[in-house]
Formats: C-alpha cells, sequence, structure tokens
C-alpha cells in the first residue's frame, strides 16, 4: 500500500501565565510559612527548607507540564500511537489505538463536535493548543473506561495514512470533500 512508518512531532505551545503561577505558588508557600510561624512561634524554622522544597516541586511540576511538552504521533500498520515528551526526557504513552477502532473522526470547529463532546467520557488534548480550531479529533473506545475524545493536530501525510486505515475518518474527509489526497 505504499503507508510506511509516519512520525511527528508537534511542540504544545508555552503558556504566558506560567510565571505568575510560579510567582503565586511561592507567595501562598511564604504565606503558609509565616500563618504557621505566627501559630507555631520559632519551631516554624525547622521545616522551612522542607516547606520551600516542596513549593519548589509543585512549581517545577506545574511548569514542565505547561512549558516543556511536546506530542509525538507515530503511524504503523494501523495502529496510531501518541506520546507526550516532557522536558524532552520523560516519555508518557496517551493512547496506542487501531485506527479501524475509531468511533468518530473530525474538526474541531465542526458544528456536530459539542454532541461528541458531551458523549464523552473525557477529552484528552494532544496538540500545540486547546483552542487552535484546524485541529481534528478522534472517538474511540479506551481501555473499558468508555468513549474518550482525543484532539490532535496531523499533517497531510497523517491525515492520507489514517483516512487509509479508519472507515470514520474516510467518512469525514469524503463528505467534508476538505482534502483529496493523490
Amino acid at each position: 500500500m505504499g503507508l510506511n512508518t509516519i512520525e511527528i512531532f508537534v511542540k504544545k505551545r508555552k503558556n504566558p501565565f506560567s510565571p505568575f503561577v510560579n510567582v503565586f505558588i511561592f507567595v501562598v508557600g511564604f504565606a503558609l510559612f509565616f500563618l504557621i510561624l505566627k501559630m507555631a512561634g520559632v519551631v516554624a524554622f525547622v521545616p522551612l527548607p522542607f516547606f520551600m522544597f516542596a513549593c519548589y516541586l509543585v512549581s517545577y511540576k506545574f511548569n514542565t507540564s505547561q512549558n516543556h511538552c511536546e506530542f509525538e504521533y507515530s503511524y504503523n500498520a494501523g495502529t496510531l500511537n501518541i506520546d507526550k515528551i516532557l522536558r524532552q526526557k520523560i516519555r508518557k504513552p496517551v493512547v496506542n489505538v487501531n485506527v479501524s477502532d475509531f468511533t468518530g473522526f473530525g474538526r474541531v470547529n465542526d458544528s456536530d463536535i459539542k454532541e461528541k463532546v458531551r458523549s464523552s467520557v473525557k477529552v484528552v488534548f494532544c496538540g500545540e493548543s486547546e483552542e487552535k480550531p484546524d485541529s481534528y479529533y478522534f472517538t474511540c473506545n479506551f481501555e473499558s473506561k468508555g468513549q474518550y475524545m482525543f484532539v490532535f493536530d496531523p499533517d497531510d501525510r497523517l491525515l492520507k495514512a489514517l483516512s487509509a486505515s479508519s472507515p470514520a475518518c474516510n467518512k469525514y474527509i469524503n463528505r467534508s470533500g476538505m482534502r483529496r489526497f493523490d
């Protein structure tokens, strides 16, 4: 068929409010420390290093999940894998699904998306941004937990491969007439 392995990396857009959230976490940490100092006295200085380290860990975790994240879409032999990569070190699988198991497929800015969101148990964003209007979605039964909706940003090569293997994707592309592949 000529459809080999396709891999695409999509970098998540940075959150412009991350520095403010990090500062807020440390301000709340200091406020809680001074509240404990007021209530417990000088004894509160003993856990201060541990408390500030905990604030640092919370801030680091938030910053990593918001600003240093990218997604890898890989398609091979009718299977779509989406992995989340944090700080280019940690790879977490998001979904590994057979493309023929898609129950729905379309663009995020389509009119019937609200019905699909309501019928889904959870919506998982695996793309550049949650507000990107030209993203695509697919729905499938995920790990026997019900219908999940995954929002992602495929390119033309991946769309062509998906439409060759998925009846739901092929139906959407043919119905909308938006893309014709040679």
